[in-house]
């Protein structure tokens, strides 16, 4: 009887991972977009201090 047992704990389990790695993506997409805003800040400062 205790083999047919159903695991609650592994369903939460999947769904504590799926919210990591939610979690993961947007803090990397966040450091994406602050990596390309400072690419583009410095790209755009040395071609304007290049005109000068």
């Amino acid at each position: 009887m205790t083999e047919v047992r159903r695991q609650p704990s592994r369903r939460q389990k999947t769904i504590g991972l799926i919210e990591e790695e939610i979690y993961e993506h947007r803090t990397l997409n966040i450091e994406h977009r602050i990596r390309m805003t400072l690419r583009f800040v410095i790209l755009n400062l040395t071609k304007y201090s290049a005109k000068c």
